[in-house]
C-alpha cells in the first residue's frame, strides 16, 4: 500500500523526568491490563503503589543514564523523523507514543491538520511484537485511526524478520572481536505470552542473524525480569557471568529488541553487566549499540 504518511509509535517515556514525572508515566505503563494483567481495581491498586514506589529510583536511574550521555527518547524520534522527512521526500512523517506524552491520537491530528493522512503506515518500533508493548500500541493507533478513512492505514506491528533488519545487525556484530555475542531482549513474564509468541519472534531473529554470521557463536538471553513472577530466561547476568567459569574470558551483547539506546541498554547491559564481567574476570567486553536515529534505522 502506497502512503503519504509515515506515523512512528513509540512506547513513550516520562516528561519531566523528575520523581513525579516518572510516578504519573508508569501509572499509566502499569495500569495498561496488557502490562499487568489482573482485575481492574487491583490492577489500578498495584499501578499507584508500584509508580509511587519506583518512582524515585526510576527517576535516579534516568539521570544516570543523562550521565553517560544518554538522549530522551524524544530526541531521538524528533531526530529520526526529520531524517526520514530527508529520505521520503513528499510523504509526512510524524510519531507518536503509547504511553506518556504526545499521544498516537495528537500525531495523527497533527498529520491530518498538515494536509497529510490520506493514507497512513504506523510502524511501531518494537521490532518483535509482544503482547505487553504491541497490543497496547495497537489499541491506541486503531483509537486514533478513526479519524482517518477506512482502509486507509495499515500497521506493521513487527520487524523481526525484515531484511534491512537482520543485515543492519549483522554488520554490526561483525564489528565485534568476540566469537560469542549475547542477543539480549527484554524478559516478560511467561504468563503473557498469549496473543504474540514473543519467544518465537525472538528466536526468528537469532536464526535469521545466525544465517548471516556463521563465525559467531549467538546466545538468547533476557533482560530486566523483576522479581515476581516467572519470566523469560536464561538471564543475560547470568549467561554472561556463566560464559566467564566456562573459560570464555570474552563476550558481546547486543540488545535487538530495543530500537534505541535508554535506561535498560546502556545502564543494566553497557555499565553495570560491564563491570561485572571485567571484575569478575572477564578480559573484553563489547557492546553493540542500538540503530537510534542511525543511517541503519533510517534504512530499516
Amino acid at each position: 500500500m502506497k502512503s503519504d504518511t509515515l506515523i512512528l509509535v513509540g512506547l513513550g517515556a516520562p516528561s519531566p523526568e523528575t520523581p513525579r514525572g516518572c510516578e504519573i508515566f508508569l501509572r499509566e505503563f502499569l495500569g495498561d491490563a496488557h502490562v499487568l494483567p489482573a482485575p481492574r481495581l487491583l490492577r489500578k491498586f498495584l499501578a499507584k503503589r508500584i509508580s509511587k514506589k519506583r518512582s524515585a529510583a526510576y527517576s535516579e536511574k534516568i539521570a544516570g543514564f543523562r550521565r553517560r550521555g544518554g538522549r530522551a527518547f524524544f530526541e531521538v524520534m524528533d531526530s529520526l523523523r526529520g531524517r526520514l522527512k530527508e529520505r521520503l521526500g513528499a510523504a509526512g512523517v510524524f510519531y507518536g507514543s503509547t504511553f506518556g506524552e504526545k499521544s498516537v491520537e495528537s500525531a495523527v491530528k497533527e498529520a491530518v491538520d498538515s494536509g497529510f493522512g490520506k493514507s497512513a503506515v504506523f510502524i511501531l518500533c518494537h521490532p518483535q511484537a509482544c503482547g505487553a508493548t504491541t497490543l497496547p500500541a495497537l489499541e491506541k493507533v486503531r483509537k486514533a485511526a478513526k479519524i482517518l478513512r477506512p482502509g486507509s492505514y495499515k500497521i506493521v506491528d513487527s520487524y523481526c524478520e525484515n531484511p534491512a533488519y537482520i543485515s543492519a545487525l549483522a554488520r554490526a556484530i561483525k564489528k565485534t572481536e568476540s566469537a560469542d555475542i549475547l542477543m539480549s531482549f527484554h524478559s516478560v513474564m511467561t504468563r503473557q505470552i498469549k496473543t504474540y509468541d514473543y519467544p518465537a519472534q525472538c528466536r526468528a531473529t537469532l536464526s535469521a542473524l545466525q544465517g548471516l554470521l556463521p563465525e559467531k557463536r549467538l546466545h538468547l538471553t533476557w533482560q530486566s525480569a523483576m522479581n515476581f513472577g516467572k519470566w523469560l530466561e536464561p538471564k543475560t547476568e547470568d549467561f554472561a557471568l556463566g560464559l566467564l567459569r566456562g573459560g570464555q574470558r570474552n563476550a558481546a551483547v547486543a540488545c535487538p529488541g530495543f530500537f534505541y539506546e535508554c535506561v535498560e541498554t546502556e545502564l543494566e547491559i553497557n555499565s553495570d553487566l560491564r563491570r561485572k564481567f571485567l571484575e569478575a574476570g572477564g578480559e573484553k567486553f563489547e557492546y553493540v549499540p542500538c540503530f537510534g536515529d542511525s543511517e541503519a534505522q533510517v534504512e530499516i
